[in-house]
C-alpha cells in the first residue's frame, strides 16, 4: 500500500529529472539566436572532410545559423524557417528517388513518413549505383524525420534481388547497418 502512494512522487521525480536532462544542452549555447533549436545529425555518410564541407555548405546556403560537431554527431542549430527548408528539401530529395525508380528497373518505395524503405534490385544491377541511391535516400529519410521533429530516427531497410525472390536485407537502420552483397545482386535465377 505504501508502494501506491510514493509511486507519483518517484513519476514526479523522474519526468523532473528528464527535464532537466533534456534541457541542458540547449542552456549552455547562447551564440545562436533566440529561437533557434538544435537538431541532432547521428549519421553521416563521410569521413571528416566530407562533413567540414557539408558544414560550410549548408550555412553559405543560409540553412542554418551555426553547425558544430562532437565525436560522430552534427548539431545544426536551425531557426523555425529553416527547419520548414530542410523537411521540404528532404522530402522533395525522396520524391525524386522514388520518381526516377518508376522508369528504372531498380525500385525505391517509401512509406508516407519515410520510415520505411523498400528497394527491389534485379540481378545485374551495379551494386555501387545501389549503394549510393540507397545511402542518399537514408540520409535524406535522416533528416526528415530529425527536421520533422524525432528525437531518434528510424529506417526499416528491405531489399529484395526481384529476379530471384531472394530477401538481401531486412533490418533497422542505424541500429544495424545496410550491406548489400554484390554477389547476391549479380545471381540469377537458377534453372530447374
Amino acid at each position: 500500500m505504501d508502494m501506491k502512494k510514493k509511486l507519483p512522487a518517484y513519476i514526479i521525480i523522474a519526468v523532473g529529472i528528464l527535464t532537466v536532462i533534456l534541457l541542458i544542452p540547449y542552456a549552455f549555447h547562447t551564440d545562436v539566436p533566440a529561437g533557434t533549436k538544435d537538431y541532432v545529425l547521428t549519421r553521416m555518410y563521410g569521413n571528416g572532410d566530407v562533413v567540414e564541407e557539408y558544414q560550410k555548405m549548408i550555412l553559405k546556403q543560409k540553412l542554418c545559423e551555426k553547425t558544430e560537431t562532437d565525436d560522430m554527431y552534427l548539431h545544426i542549430y536551425a531557426t523555425e524557417e529553416q527547419r520548414q527548408r530542410w523537411v521540404a528539401d528532404a522530402k522533395k530529395n525522396l520524391d525524386s528517388i522514388a520518381k526516377s525508380s518508376k522508369t528504372s528497373k531498380l525500385k525505391f518505395l517509401f512509406n508516407d513518413t519515410y520510415d520505411t524503405l523498400y528497394v527491389e534490385i534485379p540481378a545485374g544491377t551495379n551494386p555501387y549505383k545501389a549503394g549510393a541511391l540507397m545511402h542518399q535516400a537514408l540520409f535524406n529519410a535522416e533528416l526528415y524525420q530529425i527536421f520533422s521533429g524525432d528525437s531518434y530516427w528510424n529506417v526499416h531497410v528491405v531489399v529484395d534481388n526481384v529476379t530471384t525472390g531472394e530477401r538481401l536485407i531486412d533490418v533497422n537502420h542505424p541500429m544495424q547497418e545496410v550491406v548489400i552483397d554484390p554477389e547476391k545482386i549479380k545471381k540469377e535465377k537458377t534453372k530447374k
